[in-house]
């Protein structure tokens, strides 16, 4: 069988010409799908970059206020005096107390007082990131409360990035500053911490008394203190009565003549007769009166009266009555001053 090669050949190259065309289109268009790809891919990169930038400028302003507010069991006058002290910052503060007493560290932040008005602090707080310029305030409350209140504002940088960065930070100096608010809560409500000693509020029990008296040209001796307690007791003895407290004393300073009058006390069942200078004493049972107790002797218990009256100037309180000492200690028995317990009663009202 004869074949014709020239009609062959011609048909297989226009197949072979043909795959090439085809597979030049398909490059081709696979290019331009390629090239078409990645210029959406880079314009979406693009928007998103965009909307994210816009966001952080439109979410996290350049200026963001802080407002910060606790309430303290405490008087004006008492915490304006410790808060005012930057030397007692060391009770409370939470951070570090740098060289500088008028800078002081928490966390990454450091806390600089740049004046003091006559209710507040003017407080600058700053890291590498945030500035923020505060102002920390006493406010009134409810009666024997006050209100500490941190108002500012953050200031962040105009860099995105920054600002991104400042935002996180602020979100920490909140927190801060509520760890600073509840310590500084925790500390001014305690009345050790203001007037060095845990002044309580009590009622009067010890209503029933019988007391006496000495006058004394030089501040009366224990000797002295106690021959009077003891001419009180042999009376209650001698009364068929029972003692139902401590001793009590008050020593008034000297007068015009330059004596000192020391008045004790005893607590005592039931109501006595007057005999001599001994003479029945009575108290508003359930009446209100501040107690204290102190380790100590003279300088120290004079100590702690200057501080309970400042406590009652403090709040305004009156005194309707002397205030007197509790002989928990025999100081017969323990003639060592320093190891002596007192508690002082100074009875008050309020209104």
């Amino acid at each position: 069988m004869n074949v014709n090669v020239f009609n062959v050949l011609p048909k297989k190259t226009k197949r072979n010409s043909s795959n090439h065309n085809e597979t030049a289109t398909y490059i081709c268009v696979n290019r331009l799908t390629r090239a078409s790809y990645m210029k959406k891919w880079m314009l979406f990169v693009a928007l998103a970059l965009f909307f994210f930038l816009a966001s952080i400028y439109l979410f996290i302003p350049g200026k963001i206020p802080l407002s910060k507010t606790i309430t303290v069991q405490a008087s004006k006058r008492g915490l304006h005096r410790s808060l005012f002290d930057q030397a007692a910052w060391e009770g409370w503060w939470p951070g570090k107390i740098t060289g500088d007493k008028n800078q002081f560290i928490y966390g990454n932040f450091k806390y600089e007082i740049k004046d003091e008005k006559i209710e507040s602090l003017v407080i600058d707080i700053n890291n590498s990131d945030i500035y923020s310029h505060t102002l920390l305030s006493i406010l009134p409350a409810a009666k024997d409360s006050l209100q500490l209140s941190w108002q500012g504002e953050m200031v962040s940088s105009n860099n995105p990035f920054k600002r991104l960065s400042a935002f996180s930070d602020f979100n920490t100096l909140e927190k801060n500053i509520d760890s600073v608010l509840q310590k500084m809560k925790t500390f001014f409500s305690s009345s050790r911490n203001i007037y060095g000693y845990d002044i309580k509020h009590a009622t009067v029990k010890d209503s029933i008394l019988v007391s006496t008296y000495g006058i004394f040209k030089n501040y009366p001796s224990t000797e002295d203190i106690y021959n009077l307690i003891g001419k009180l007791k042999t009376y209650i003895k001698n009364e068929s009565a029972e003692e139902t407290g401590l001793p009590m004393l008050n020593i008034i300073t000297p007068d015009s003549t330059g004596n000192y009058i020391a008045k004790v006390a005893v607590p005592v069942n039931k109501r006595l007769p007057s005999f001599g200078n001994i003479t029945y004493k009575w108290m508003l049972a359930g009446g209100n009166i501040l107690v204290t107790e102190v380790k100590g002797g003279k300088s120290e218990i004079d100590k702690a009266f200057a501080q309970i009256e400042n406590y009652i100037s403090d709040r305004g309180y009156v005194a309707p009555a002397i205030p007197f000492l509790s002989l928990v200690t025999d100081r017969m028995k323990e003639p060592d001053s320093s190891k002596w317990i007192t508690r002082i009663y100074y009875p008050i009202m309020y209104f």
